[in-house]
């Protein structure tokens, strides 16, 4: 008799084990995606006519390959190594300051055509457009700033371990934008940056965890200046059309 009993409190602890687990789950995933939306609401709001921009995330095209789904992604990146920060030169016609910003804030949102996916975003004040081909392993993407003056390719191989992790290389070229104040001679200084753009060629990896979270590591060279640049960035996204057990 106690032995029945012992057995069906395990049942009992399992059973409710698994609810437990299951409806903390799904509100976890709700609680991202509503999360996901606003940011993306934010960010759209307050961006500008800004045409400065560097490559945006290389996972979050990844992810979109989902048939006939809506994907979204928000991401924050950090930079490193040959920064333009707080030198300036002087002369007789105006005052430059280099404060060329370390890290950016991003938001896009996919559409996926089988092996084709369109979409866009914002990265911190510069709207951009990105599509191209997506398979399981290899990506070839580009996209443009809205206002066209920062644009690039990248080419990323994927290789999935399991079902819930992928690791991914990239290779990129693109045109990017840095900020620079300007401050004409005997002028109130610019609250806002103007664009200095250079090209660049670089290289990275990812890896991403059970299609929620990310992180990525890329290396730019900049072919006009001679400078060394680099990205850490930490991804979530979304499937958008993903139902949450009735939670929604």
């Amino acid at each position: 008799m106690r032995l029945q009993s012992s057995r069906e409190g395990q049942e009992n602890y399992k059973l409710l084990f698994r609810f437990a687990n299951s409806f903390l789950f799904s509100f976890f995933k709700s609680c991202m995606k509503r999360t996901l939306y606003l940011i993306l609401i934010l960010t759209f709001l307050l961006t500008g006519c800004s045409t400065v921009m560097r490559p945006p995330s290389a996972v979050a095209f990844m992810e979109s390959y989902d048939k006939n789904t809506v994907t979204a992604n928000a991401n924050i990146s950090l930079y490193g190594g040959d920064l333009n920060r707080g030198g300036k030169t002087d002369n007789d016609i105006d005052d430059v300051r280099h404060q060329e910003w370390v890290f950016d804030y991003a938001a896009s949102i996919f559409k996926n055509f089988s092996f084709f996916s369109i979409g866009g975003g914002v990265q911190t004040f510069t709207q951009f457009l990105q599509t191209g081909f997506i398979s399981p392993y290899l990506g070839i993407t580009g996209w443009c700033s809205l206002i066209p003056s920062s644009a690039g390719g990248m080419i990323i191989q994927q290789i999935p371990i399991g079902d819930n992790i992928k690791i991914g290389f990239t290779e990129h070229f693109s045109r990017n934008g840095r900020e620079e104040y300007k401050i004409e001679f005997g002028a109130i200084p610019e609250k806002m940056p103007s664009p200095k753009f250079y090209r660049e060629a670089g290289a990275g990896f990812y890896v991403s965890i059970i299609k929620r979270f990310a992180l990525e590591f890329r290396y730019g060279r900049d072919l006009d200046n001679e400078q060394n640049r680099f990205a850490l960035t930490v991804d979530i996204f979304a499937n958008l059309n993903e139902k949450n057990d009735g939670n929604e």
